[in-house]
Parts: C-alpha cells; structure tokens; sequence
C-alpha cells in the first residue's frame, strides 16, 4: 500500500504502449476482405527475419484463409493510427481491396495513396474496451500438437504439454496459464479443458486440452500463414467443427521455426489463436502475454523506446521461463481489463479504477494498493489512476507491488509506476 499525491502539471518520462504484426496464405480474390492483425513476441536477443517488425497486417478471407496486407510505411503508420482510434475495428471491418493486386507469394497490395473501409459506426479508441465477456468467466481452450509432412513435431508429451499449459498433473507445474490468469483475476477468468458437454472433442484429445494434429504443410518451407493454415484445416476436419468452435481460445504448438524466424510466439489481436514455436509454449510469461494480444492489448514499451522493454508488466518482454511467470499486467492494462471492479470508465462506477482531470481539480491524493493485494483492498482503494490531459497521450498510475501473483515482477518491485498511453484512451 502507498499513498499517492500529484499537482495539477506533470513532468513524466513516456512509456510507450504499442500494438502488433502478421502472417500470409492462399486467398480467395474478393473485392473487400477483413482486416486482421498479428503481433510477434521476438526471442530476447533476436531480431525478426520479416522486415515488416513486430507488427503485420493480412486480410482475412470468406473461406479463413490469410494474405498479407503489403502496405507501404505511410498506409501501415496509417492503418495503426486507425485502429487506436477505433476507426478500424480488427476482425469486423472490411477494407475495399477492389483495385489491389495479388502477387505469387500471396500478398495483396493496396494501390498508392488513402485506402478505402467499410464500417458501419466507429468503435470506441481501441485501448479502451477490453470487455467482460471476453476477460471474465469460464473460457474453454485447445493447445493443438502439431506434426508436419517432415514428421517436425514437438517431442514434449501430449501429458507434459497439458500440466505446462493447463497444470493437470504430469510433474505438478505449479505455475501455468491457467493458474497464472486466475491469480491475476483474483478469480474472475478460469481456464477450462472440461469437454464433458462434447463428447466428439473429448473422445479425439489425447490428453486433457491437447489435440494432435498431422499438417499437410512443411515447417522448413511454408510460410507461417500456410502453415496456421493448414493447422485450422486439420483441427476442423478432426473434430469437424469450423474453429473457433466450441472454444475461446486455441493454441497452435509447432516444433520450431524455419522461416521468417526470431520469434518465440505470435497471436491475432482480438481474436482467438496463438502460435508457439519449440519450448516457448511452455514459458508462463509467453502463455499469458500471447492471450494479451487475444484480449486486444498492445505491446508496452518502456523509456527506451523500444516496443516491448516495459518490464512491469508481461505485456512487455515477459519471462521466458517454465516455473517463473507470477507477474501480471501493467498500469494500463490493468485500466482496460475487467478485473478489478470492471473495466475503467465502465457502466458502473469502480472504486478501483479512479480518473482525475488536473484542470478541475488542481491537486487530489490516493491511497493506491496493488494489484498483488487486490484480495486485501477491503477500504477498496484504487488499483489504477488514470489522469485525464484532454489530449491523445492520458497517464495511468499504480503501485507495483511485488507480492502474489505479481511476485517474481521483473522491474520497478514495490515503486509507483506512470505508465503513458498513446493515441485512443
């Protein structure tokens, strides 16, 4: 616990939060096709072979195939900028491609100059609006083993994978996702690989929340959009479903990356699939940093600049390891998540999440507690303040308290972190 006090005019380093990446694929020609993005997490020391960064875009075709959007820097900076305002809503709106043209490598590029969208109402800014629904509950997941044409598969049992991701016992993996996520949540996310209510899914994983999966793709050759590809194709047929399915979220498992490499996983943001490559599924900090994405956060960069060099929290460079991983979201994050009373400037008022505009009140004073002793908050004090600067860059500030779920936190232990956001809310 630590009591917070500010003036009205701030002087606060930046710490920037950015969003993400993607992924090609055979595509039906279509007029509009809808937009999707991917975000890849590097593997710390690595730079990524794809010159496109950290962030892709691809359109996602009627039949679920993927091409990459192969846009120049100005409409990429473009397309970002309109998903922060929420001017492009990922996964739902759909950009007029009429006039692009398809290469060989299945790329679809757009025509020089502004591009075209079709919306019906603009969403709220993008790094606002985690919503309960998709944060809260009960979530049923799929970890998918997968096996290519050259027999690359992960030697990890389906046994071990299941205790690693979802802590069912193999060698009693005390930290995983699923405990990882209900600690964060103090509660309100449960992971679940309950395929009691289908018995057709139940009947076909080899172990509690694994499918195996033989691919007709080749990891040493195929792009990763191929690849995702091929993996969608074989868990529909398998379990003759067209996915997402029954589940919330579905993790693709490959034995490594042969192309287009130096990443340890990616994810579609807003969406319901994430990839692992080699042990990195297994790292706590990729797990629950990957399912950020999923839940529609960007990467967190730090005072460096860098996209993700904000170690307070594991949408920055997480921790890459198996039984290390208690340390959850940052300031910012923790505004938009449902956890914790529900999301910041929701429906109903919250406690928890306090804003303060410094032009109507010159000085205010909190007793902030952290998250990591959300459970103890019984005078319920704010988690999070955000100050409100009527601009496009707001602030969010918490006490990183190191305990808990946020114990093995890897910067910034028990200190008031100021976390500033750009663009949206």
């Amino acid at each position: 616990r630590t009591l917070l006090t500010f003036p009205s005019v701030l002087s606060i380093s930046e710490l920037h939060l950015q969003p993400l990446r993607g992924t090609s694929l055979q595509g039906l020609k279509q007029k509009s096709c809808i937009v999707q993005q991917i975000v890849f997490l590097r593997i710390p020391g690595q730079g990524l072979d794809n010159p496109d960064g950290d962030i892709m875009f691809e359109c996602l075709w009627n039949d679920g195939a993927t091409s990459v959007l192969d846009l120049s820097k100005e409409q990429k900076a473009a397309m970002e900028s309109m998903v922060k305002s929420g001017e492009v809503k990922l996964g739902e709106t759909q950009l007029d491609i009429s006039e692009s043209i398809f290469s060989g490598d299945d790329k679809v590029s757009l025509p020089n100059g502004k591009f075209r969208i079709e919306n019906t109402e603009r969403a709220p800014g993008r790094n606002l609006a985690t919503t309960s629904d998709r944060t809260s509950g009960t979530k049923r997941f799929l970890a998918v083993k997968v096996k290519d044409v050259n027999n690359y598969v992960l030697p990890d049992t389906t046994a071990a994978i299941s205790d690693n991701i979802f802590g069912t016992g193999e060698h009693d993996d005390a930290i995983n996702l699923k405990s990882q996520l209900y600690d964060c949540s103090f509660g309100e996310l449960n992971v679940s690989v309950d395929y009691s209510n289908l018995p057709d899914v139940e009947n076909a994983v080899s172990s509690p929340g694994v499918l195996e999966v033989d691919i007709n793709a080749n990891l040493a050759l195929d792009s990763i959009g191929t690849i995702r590809s091929a993996i969608t194709t074989a868990v529909n047929d398998k379990l003759d479903i067209t996915l997402p399915g029954p589940f919330d979220h579905v993790m693709y498992l490959l034995e490594g990356c042969y192309v287009d490499c130096g990443w340890a996983a990616y994810a579609i943001v807003d969406g319901w699939v994430t990839v692992y490559q080699g042990v990195n599924y297994a790292a706590v900090g990729v797990q629950v940093h990957e399912l950020g994405h999923n839940f529609g956060f960007g990467h967190s960069g730090g005072l460096d600049g860098q996209a993700y060099s904000d170690h307070t929290g594991m949408m920055g460079n997480p921790l890459f390891e198996d039984e290390v991983g208690k340390m959850c979201f940052n300031a910012a994050k923790n505004w938009q998540i449902s956890w914790y009373g529900g999301v910041g400037e929701g429906d109903e008022p919250n406690p928890y999440k306090v804003k303060v505009d410094p032009q109507t009140n010159r000085s205010s004073s909190f007793e902030l507690v952290g998250i990591g002793e959300f459970d103890k908050n019984n005078d319920q004090h704010p988690v999070v303040v955000k100050i409100e600067t009527g601009t496009d860059k707001d602030y969010f500030v918490a006490f990183n308290r190191a305990v808990g779920p946020n114990a093995e936190n890897v910067e910034a232990d028990n200190e008031v972190t100021v976390v500033q956001v750009e663009g949206g809310n």
